[in-house]
């Protein structure tokens, strides 16, 4: 069953919805100061991207805009642009640029080697000489190392001086050089002759002295050594008894040998068989006094002393044939005719030039 309900309309209430349309047009910018602008010395020297440099990024709606990094730009050596976007909630944004610059007034650092001095061999006119690329050095990077003059390492270099020139540069373009010689010389011939002297004519008995001389100072050695004596004063004294050739051997402080010859002829002494007594008593043996080889040098005197000093036979020429000493007196007549008793008597013999008797004076044996 239904029931019937009876309303008034007065007492009833009734609702719309209406809208509103509101419209945000949001078109400024936000604002961003330029951040301070960076000065490095090198390129390594460049500071990482860094929001926090824009403490002033401000908008008229947005309370904190974002700050973004765009790019890095070079556009000029040594210069770089760096840009950040500051950005709003509705899209606005700037580009807020902050400038880098890279200058590098320091230049590089290199050391080249000392002077190359090469001797070329016997016969050349060049030499293979060899060297190492100096090390370079820079504050920031080394870019390069070149050799900008001169012949490369290796090479035949001729006689004469050559500069060998380096040049280092540096990432920043800086660059500095050095440089040394090669200098290629001629070989020099060393004179380190030695002479040992003329050669030398001696009698046997008797001594010369060696002398020796050299271009340059060094060490000297004679051979044979045997009949050679070391002096003080006279460097060397030889006495050979027979005709020798000594060799002189010579090496200097370089190393650099010679040697020289030098002959001494030695003339031997004919053999003596004077006696020195005779006997002139008529038996026909030793009846004169025999002065062996005396013919031979008939410019001579032979003069016979007594013991008393006193001269009692003197004769030129003597020969030992015709011309001879038999015992008689030819200068002190008072004994008795020209007849000298027994006795032992001295005698003296005189010869112009070179001669080669044993014995020019000495005593003599007269015996009847």
């Amino acid at each position: 069953m239904l029931n019937k309900i009876n309303v008034n309309p007065q007492n009833m209430f009734f609702s719309i919805k209406v809208e509103q349309t509101i419209t945000i047009n949001e078109t400024e910018n936000p604002t961003a100061s330029h951040p301070a602008a960076i000065n490095v010395s090198c390129a390594g020297d460049v500071p990482l991207v860094d929001i926090s440099v824009f403490a002033d990024a401000a908008d008229n709606c947005t309370a904190t805009p974002t700050v973004a990094f765009v790019s890095d730009v070079e556009t000029t050596p040594g210069t770089i642009i760096r840009t950040y976007s500051v950005t709003d909630t509705s899209g606005n944004y700037i580009n807020v640029e902050q400038i880098i610059t890279v200058n590098n007034t320091i230049a590089p650092e290199i050391t080249c080697q000392s002077n190359i001095t090469q001797t070329v061999g016997f016969g050349l006119d060049t030499a293979i000489v060899n060297f190492n690329t100096p090390v370079g050095t820079d504050n920031c990077a080394v870019d390069a190392v070149t050799q900008i003059a001169g012949f490369a390492s290796g090479s035949a270099f001729p006689i004469g001086v050559t500069t060998i020139t380096y040049e280092v540069r540096g990432a920043a373009g800086n660059s500095v050089t050095c440089s040394f010689d090669v200098i290629v010389e001629d070989e020099v011939v060393v004179d380190c002759s030695v002479d040992a002297g003329e050669d030398q004519n001696i009698d046997e008995g008797e001594q010369v002295e060696l002398k020796a001389s050299t271009s340059i100072s060094g060490t000297l050695t004679w051979s044979p050594a045997e009949s050679l004596a070391l002096q003080i004063l006279k460097p060397h004294i030889a006495s050979p008894t027979e005709t020798t050739t000594y060799t002189l051997s010579f090496k200097s402080e370089a190393g650099c040998t010679s040697e020289d010859f030098v002959t001494v002829y030695v003339t031997k002494k004919e053999e003596d068989d004077t006696k020195y007594g005779f006997s002139p008593d008529g038996d026909g043996i030793n009846e004169f006094w025999e002065i062996d080889g005396i013919q031979k040098y008939p410019k001579n005197t032979v003069l016979i002393y007594n013991r008393w000093g006193d001269l009692v036979f003197e004769t030129q020429g003597y020969n030992n044939t015709s011309n001879v000493f038999r015992g008689l007196a030819n200068r002190k007549r008072n004994w008795g005719a020209d007849q000298l008793p027994e006795g032992t008597y001295f005698f003296q013999i005189k010869i112009e030039g070179t001669h080669h008797l044993k014995k020019e004076t000495g005593f003599l044996v007269l015996k009847r």
